[in-house]
């Protein structure tokens, strides 16, 4: 008897631990939020070696678009903004990462509040975040003997997720630091809907000297972390019907430079009119049967593209060649496809043979089905 117990104890204990842990054991899912709507920057000007394209820092994955868009407040002319929001559409937030730094952040101000970010959620509420000197920002570098560390609050944390070092008179650092803003699970049941960065320091801190000036907040990237969205049941039915028919290649023969182009359906493949709910993650409420995605693929021995851009995402030999969303009516018949048609320039593609491939997904993740076609782009 007591063996039986001790044993039920164990595997309640071990279902319990199952439970405990599997929210750390989902995959994080990030979305990097545009600065283009606030953008006043076009690079990161106290790096020498800025970060480009889709970087992760610190295990968060951020944009770095060329040029670079990011934001600071007013600098020590005053010129620029004190303050700037913009919209954004993120259901169901978990924390935002904000890329932070401070032009001119001395000593003297730690524990001063010099501004605060805005995070405002679909439902009307607001979190309120201070940004205090020398603790939640700190300047974007630093003589190695003066480096002040990040610190945190019950509000956030800061955190160094890149240094680099420098020599500016004397051996130097420069960082990129993150702000961490946890929201735990309190604001799951909604959305993050608008962002505002406010700069309080002409308020708060006055100047210290002649020429001197308050701190300005730069912002040069920030990601949301987010639940996964679950998916309306009805969809299962709708990825069980729809499948990818008749891939092809329109036209031809084509040669590098031009514009090969790829023709495939998506096809109800039941008996039955399929009924599409209305997926409201996006801004505007909209029918959608998933997603498609596209690469190319060079064959051969040398499977490089070397005239694309490096910033072009590739996994293995495949070069990523656009993708969407699938939206559409609010009803498909049976044996009705849906037609696509898929343009790609070739003009820095040499001659030779390659493949492309059409994957059809679900909204959120996971693959459903991927087909393939062949052609060659042959010298003129």
């Amino acid at each position: 008897m007591k063996l039986r117990t001790l044993a039920l104890i164990l595997v309640l204990s071990i279902v319990h631990a199952v439970a405990h842990s599997s929210r750390s054991a989902e995959p994080k899912l990030f979305k990097p939020i545009s600065l283009a709507p606030i953008a006043n920057r076009t690079k990161i000007d106290h790096l020498v070696r800025p970060p480009s394209g889709r970087v992760t820092l610190g295990e968060i994955p951020f944009d770095f678009p060329t040029p670079h868009k990011g934001f600071q407040t007013e600098a020590l002319n005053g010129t620029d903004p004190t303050s700037a929001g913009f919209h954004v559409n993120v259901q169901r937030p978990l924390a935002v990462y904000v890329l932070l730094s401070g032009g001119h952040v001395p000593p003297e101000h730690k524990g001063k509040e010099v501004g605060a970010i805005t995070l405002g959620f679909a439902d009307g509420s607001e979190v309120i975040v201070p940004i205090k000197s020398g603790v939640t920002i700190r300047e974007t570098w630093s003589g190695n003997e003066d480096i002040i560390e990040p610190g945190s609050d019950e509000n956030a944390k800061l955190v160094n997720v890149l240094a680099e070092a420098q020599f500016r008179g004397k051996a130097s650092t420069a960082f990129l630091d993150m702000l961490v803003i946890d929201l735990g699970r309190k604001k799951v049941a909604t959305a993050l809907s608008e962002i505002t960065i406010r700069d309080t320091s002409r308020k708060t801190i006055k100047t210290i000297g002649p020429g001197a000036g308050v701190p300005s907040l730069v912002v040069n990237g920030i990601t949301v972390e987010h639940e996964a969205i679950p998916e309306n049941p009805q969809m299962a039915v709708v990825y069980k019907s729809l499948k990818l028919t008749q891939p092809r290649i329109v036209g031809g023969p084509y040669s590098p430079g031009d514009v090969v182009i790829i023709a495939y359906e998506l096809k109800n493949t039941s008996d039955a009119e399929l009924q599409i709910p209305v997926d409201e993650s996006y801004p505007q409420p909209l029918n959608l049967v998933g997603t498609r995605q596209h690469w190319i693929e060079r064959q051969g021995n040398d499977q490089t593209i070397a005239g694309l851009s490096p910033l072009i995402r590739h996994e293995g030999s495949k070069y990523a060649a656009g993708g969407t969303i699938i939206p559409t009516k609010t009803a498909i018949a049976a044996g009705e496809s849906l037609s696509f048609q898929q343009r790609l320039a070739t003009k820095a593609y040499p001659a030779g043979k390659y493949t492309f491939y059409v994957e059809y997904k679900k909204i959120r993740e996971g693959t459903l089905q991927t087909e393939k076609i062949d052609f060659e782009l042959t010298d003129k």
